[in-house]
This record gives structure tokens, sequence and C-alpha cells, in this order.
């Protein structure tokens, strides 16, 4: 009878330590260490004024140290004026499917452009229209008509780049972002998906994929 209990006191424990190493393995890999992916894209314009909404998933506390943490939903709302305004933040009127809500935005002087995330998802097909002063933009869903999903363009990315400097002793030590890189902001042959790695040792490897032809452009 013992042996018997002892048999199955070790099953019990081979059987943990075999999901403890698989749940290890799992998170040791590149695809489930991405601390920020866009899954949604819409951009929208109009007289002195383009935008975009970026709309996906990002770690918290959102850091690229090379270290993943657990992730949030987020949708980041980025406006650009023709017009220079004064002001570090503005009130604007954001209507999504025409509930009207006041949304702060601030202003972030790399890009010359105001920036806000909503906090939560916003839907592939929501209909959103941002207002300032005399400003008006509509948003459409363009990562719609992308030829390379997000999920594709991962795939590409790792089926492309050099991963090896990033392991330690078989685990992978670092953290992975899918964003948009938009040049002007205005043609789908303008936008590309950028795929960065940042190590836990500093360094920094990107890709940028075609969302047309998926072709790497770097």
């Amino acid at each position: 009878m013992k042996r018997n209990f002892s048999f199955a006191v070790l099953g019990l424990f081979l059987i943990g330590f075999s999901f403890v190493l698989a749940s290890c393995g799992e998170d040791s890999s590149p695809q489930n260490n991405i601390s920020e992916i866009t899954k949604i894209y819409y951009k929208g314009g109009g007289n002195g004024v383009e935008g975009s909404i970026s709309v996906g998933q990002r770690e918290e506390p959102y850091k690229m140290d090379g270290i993943h943490n657990d992730l949030c939903d987020f949708s980041l709302v980025v406006v650009q004026f023709d017009e220079q305004f004064e002001e570090n933040e503005i009130e604007v009127n954001l209507s999504i499917n025409g509930n009207l809500q006041t949304l702060t935005m601030y202003f972030n002087p790399l890009s010359n452009s105001y920036m806000a995330d909503l906090g939560y998802l916003i839907g592939s097909n929501d209909q959103i229209n941002l207002s300032y002063n005399t400003y008006s933009l509509d948003f459409f869903n363009v990562s719609d008509s992308f030829s390379v999903s997000y999920s594709e363009a991962v795939d590409i990315a790792l089926d492309n780049l050099d991963m090896q400097e990033y392991y330690q002793d078989g685990v992978f030590k670092g953290e992975c972002y899918l964003k948009i890189l938009s040049e002007k902001d205005s043609d789908l042959e303008d936008l590309f998906w950028i795929f960065s790695v940042v190590g836990e040792n500093g360094n920094v490897k990107n890709i940028v994929i075609n969302v047309e032809n998926g072709e790497i452009l770097s």
C-alpha cells in the first residue's frame, strides 16, 4: 500500500514538474514576450489636421528595458495640427458610435503631436470623429486593408531576425514590440509594420515590413 502511495505521489510530482517546465519553455519564447502589439489601426484627416488611433495591448508599467510585464488594453489617439498651439494639453471632443466624450490630449514635442490613451479597446468597425475648435476629422480602420496582418508580421520578423544574442542558457532574455510606422500618414504605401526586439543587455534590433506585400525594408 505504501509503495502504491509513493508511486502516486511521484507521479503527481512529475506531472507538476513537467507542467512547470512547459510553462517556463513557453514563457521564454519571443512570441510570449511581446510588450506592445498594435492589432487595429485607424487613420483620419481633415483640413489642417491628421491623426491615427493604434489599438492593441502593451505592458504595464511601460518600460523598454528588455523585461516583459503583464499587458493591458490601449487605444492611443494621436493628432497633429498644421497650426501650432501654445497649450501643452488640450481638450477635444471625441465621438465613438455617437457617444460623445471630452478627451484631454497631451503635447509630445518629439512628434509635434497631441496624444492620449483611451485605456480600453475600441472596435474594428467603430464610427469615430474628433473635433477641436474649427478642426474635425473622421477616423477609418485601414488595418482591415492590410495584406499582412499583425500576426503575420510577427512571424515574418521572427523568421528573418537573428535572435541568438538574446538567449541565455536557452532562455529568451528580452521583449518585443510591434507597432505601425507611418511616413506621411496618407496612403497605405506609407504605412509599415515595425517589429523591435529589446534585450535585457540593452541591444536593440528593428525590422520594417511593408503592410501591402510583406517586403522587408530594413
